[in-house]
């Protein structure tokens, strides 16, 4: 509710700050409950940058020591989208905890563009399946918004590709019914790229 108060503003303040609202207190609802989790910080993330409050951003810093010297994080999509909404809002943020972030998701991008010739073959299955694809595609997706590279464009376009049938088995893995969400982040970056060009 956060992410939909703070992109539907420019349309309609008065409703958008009532879903703000209650995305606040809600959150504060889920504080009750023990621990730090991954939702809750992409949660934070998303309240700070519509809202501004100094509550949110220091709740958002009691994370910083989990995810300094730990990659592991970028495996959990909501810590991934809550990392990139703290390097996009345009509240004052920390600049060590953006470092982190922006480092963090750029040597996973070189990780995977080392490793991406063995993700993805016309010939042979080589990768986890799709799903997994589309979890790497998502973190090079993020790499690549961090730092433009041509170089993960190519990687993106071929996974692209791979998916939409120039795998083994000339299958388009792009779901007739259910969720596509995934599918449509690939394709909308691909245009997003092509558009910079």
């Amino acid at each position: 509710m956060a992410k939909f108060s703070y992109l539907y503003q420019k349309y309609d303040v008065q409703y958008a700050t009532q879903c703000l609202q209650h995305a606040s207190s809600v959150y504060t609802k889920l504080m009750s409950t023990s621990g730090r989790d991954a939702e809750k910080f992409m949660a934070l993330t998303e309240l700070y940058r519509a809202a501004g409050l100094y509550t949110y951003r220091n709740q958002i810093l009691e994370y910083k020591d989990f995810f300094e010297d730990n990659t592991s994080y970028l495996e959990e999509t909501a810590y991934l989208y809550g990392s990139m909404t703290y390097l996009a809002t345009r509240q004052p943020v920390d600049v060590d905890l953006c470092t982190v972030f922006m480092e963090s998701i750029r040597n996973r991008g070189e990780e995977l563009a080392k490793r991406s010739h063995n993700m993805i073959d016309a010939v042979m299955n080589v990768n986890n399946g799709t799903e997994d694809l589309l979890k790497r595609a998502e973190e090079l997706s993020c790499a690549n918004y961090v730092l433009y590279s041509y170089q993960y464009t190519e990687i993106l376009e071929d996974f692209l590709h791979y998916l939409m049938g120039r795998n083994r088995d000339s299958v388009s893995y792009y779901p007739e019914e259910g969720d596509a969400a995934d599918y449509l982040l690939l394709i909308a970056q691909q245009v997003s790229l092509a558009d910079r060009h």
